[in-house]
């Protein structure tokens, strides 16, 4: 019998055709949805009855590259806050290692095969700056800087001047740093957008709640400037709260390399008092309106001083989260109060009331933490 799409997905037309037809893609299909599942920071998804990763990308590149990229945005994922929301994943898949690569939920990417992962780079050309790169050119001490060389000489200035302007750390907080610690980042880019694939702290600064802002800011970030057309794949950042909050802006920039006015910050940037005047500030609440699903979600979504309630409170939690001496499980016990909250409904009155109870008891834990 001559082989076919069926059996061969190397013979496969197009993407369609594979997805359509290939015997081999419910397999992938069921590994995405498990490794979903495994990888999910809070609970359990709420997943389709059926045909969970049913959507793909238009084009013919699964058959040649052997590597499928399967959607599903149908399913309902918790959140740090206990709510239900729609959601959407996008799984990368190897066909001839029967493994998943990465995943990407809701914009966040979980590299779970580095070595597939870097394979794929390498197969398209796009691997890490190579050992006969020349050295960067020095960099000041309290200048975040790239960490290796290829790149041109102002391009590590641009990705720290991105980064500094997506941090959001207070006074207070750099004030109880001693020193100058830096952490340091290895970024995985798309080397044909610029999108952040993945984040890794490579070395710590010692402060982990200093190194989770800075991982959040390069998410915030979202996609980074070219170098003159090109994106280096993976770099290293190196930041410290401290860093000179002056930086030469991008020149280049591609989808959303830049914050969109009223971005999600929820506390004070960490550059000077004038940077911080002038930036853009957050109206809406701390989680995505587009996806807010229960009565209480929509009600603070359509109110503003709920919606800074919200805020305030999303701010007091990360604070009281990393001081934490378990972070995770703190962020975990928050579940409880978030399904407490959804019993007020729509009443603005009754939400407001559970912002000002919520408010109070981080307070408290914040200054327990620090005795």
């Amino acid at each position: 019998m001559a082989a076919s799409c069926k059996s061969d997905y190397r013979l496969c037309s197009d993407n369609s055709d594979l997805v359509n037809n290939f015997d081999g893609i419910s397999a992938a299909q069921f590994a995405c949805k498990e490794a979903t599942d495994e990888h999910v920071e809070y609970g359990s998804p709420d997943w389709p009855w059926v045909f969970y990763f049913s959507t793909f990308l238009r084009g013919n590149n699964y058959a040649k590259h052997g590597i499928v990229d399967l959607i599903d945005d149908r399913v309902k994922i918790q959140n740090e806050y206990g709510a239900m929301q729609h959601s959407r994943v996008l799984c990368e898949y190897d066909l001839r290692a029967k493994k998943v690569i990465m995943l990407k939920i809701n914009g966040d990417v979980d590299i779970l095969d580095a070595t597939l992962f870097d394979r794929q780079l390498a197969a398209s050309g796009t691997a890490s700056a190579p050992s006969s790169a020349p050295n960067p050119a020095p960099q000041s001490s309290d200048s975040a800087s790239l960490a290796w060389g290829g790149p041109s000489g102002t391009y590590g200035a641009q990705l720290a001047a991105l980064i500094r302007e997506n941090t959001v750390y207070t006074e207070s907080q750099i004030d109880q740093i001693d020193g100058d610690p830096k952490v340091t980042l290895e970024i995985a880019l798309d080397p044909n957008s610029g999108e952040v694939l993945g984040v890794t702290v490579k070395h710590s600064s010692g402060v982990s709640n200093w190194d989770q802002a800075v991982v959040r800011a390069v998410r915030r970030v979202g996609a980074f400037p070219s170098d003159h057309g090109r994106w280096w794949t993976p770099i290293e950042v190196v930041a410290g709260p401290r860093d000179s909050s002056q930086a030469p802006a991008p020149t280049e920039t591609t989808g959303s390399a830049s914050p969109p006015p009223g971005g999600a910050s929820r506390e004070l940037p960490m550059t000077a008092p004038a940077a911080a005047a002038s930036a853009p500030q957050s109206t809406g609440p701390s989680f995505n309106c587009a996806r807010a699903f229960y009565p209480d979600e929509k009600a603070i979504c359509v109110s503003p001083a709920l919606s800074a309630l919200d805020r305030q409170t999303a701010d007091l939690f990360e604070q009281a989260a990393a001081a934490s001496p378990d972070p995770a499980a703190f962020r975990k016990s928050n579940v409880k109060y978030v399904i407490d909250r959804r019993t007020c409904g729509a009443s603005v009155a009754c939400i407001t009331a559970w912002y000002q109870r919520r408010q109070a008891a981080l307070r408290d834990a914040l200054s327990s933490a620090s005795r």
